[in-house]
């Protein structure tokens, strides 16, 4: 389970340009929920996977995985648990690096050693499988440099990468965002297809509301680093698209009265 008490971050603190990025969020997601984050620009959706990822360290609150207090863990550390893919496709793999010395670095993630007695001949078996599953047909190209791919089979393989061992957290943040319409949705299958054969507890921020309401179990709506709306399955299940335009609606509405006006227009809708 991951476990979030009263996590706040304000970034340039005192400053011309502060910025509340996050605003004392209290969240708990059970052990093999898939939750889709939802939000305008600056509500703080992904400085939360970037939170929760120790990217920085709070102004205030913790964060714990199953039992384990993560707050003062550095990212690398964090790592050994929680899995993460980024909007941009270069960013998960190294792109000098071969496909399969990039899976290799997967496998071996936690176990020291070097990348050439890695590669055995059993591993290479063992991630042709994995790539044949892909149907991308990068089985056979094992040796190509990542950088010589596109964006959407180097985010294929970032997706792989980050759930070789399967992490007892999930994290995309927006990992279709820079994809072409066919290919985000190749990615998206092949995102679900992982997540629920693992039953991997997921966070995924999404910037489509047809993501949001198509994916996962759970919503969340943000807005001011602050969780706006939270949709169990019982009531993700019935939302529609046009639901959550209307809540964004609302949001901006709220944003343009005054101070005293928005909030009693928050304690209605909160």
């Amino acid at each position: 389970m991951l476990e979030l008490r009263g996590v706040a971050k304000t970034f340039q603190a005192g400053g011309a340009n502060e910025v509340r990025a996050l605003a004392g969020i209290d969240l708990s997601v059970p052990q093999g929920q898939f939750v889709t984050i939802i939000g305008g620009n600056g509500s703080g959706k992904s400085t939360l996977l970037t939170a929760i990822a120790g990217s920085f360290l709070l102004d205030a609150g913790s964060i714990r995985l199953d039992g384990r207090d993560l707050t003062r863990l550095a990212e690398y550390q964090r790592a050994r648990w929680i899995g993460r893919v980024f909007q941009d496709p270069t960013l998960g793999t190294a792109a000098d690096l071969s496909i399969a010395e990039n899976l290799a670095l997967a496998a071996q993630k936690g176990e020291g050693g070097h990348l050439r007695w890695a590669l055995g001949h059993a591993l290479l078996e063992q991630l042709r499988g994995r790539l044949k599953e892909l149907g991308m047909g990068l089985e056979d190209r094992l040796w190509t440099p990542i950088g010589n791919l596109s964006g959407g089979q180097r985010q294929a393989l970032s997706l792989l990468m980050a759930t070789w061992h399967e992490p007892r957290l999930l994290l995309l943040d927006e990992h279709t965002a820079a994809l072409d319409p066919k290919t985000a949705t190749m990615i998206l299958r092949l995102s679900e297809e992982i997540i629920r054969r693992g039953n991997l507890t997921t966070l995924m921020v999404t910037h489509s509301m047809q993501q949001a309401v198509n994916l996962g179990d759970r919503l969340l709506m943000l807005s001011g680093g602050r969780i706006l709306h939270d949709f169990p399955p019982s009531e993700k299940r019935w939302l529609r698209p046009a639901d959550l335009q209307e809540l964004f609606e609302e949001v901006r509405r709220k944003e343009q009265l005054d101070p005293s006006a928005a909030d009693l227009l928050a304690a209605a809708y909160i």
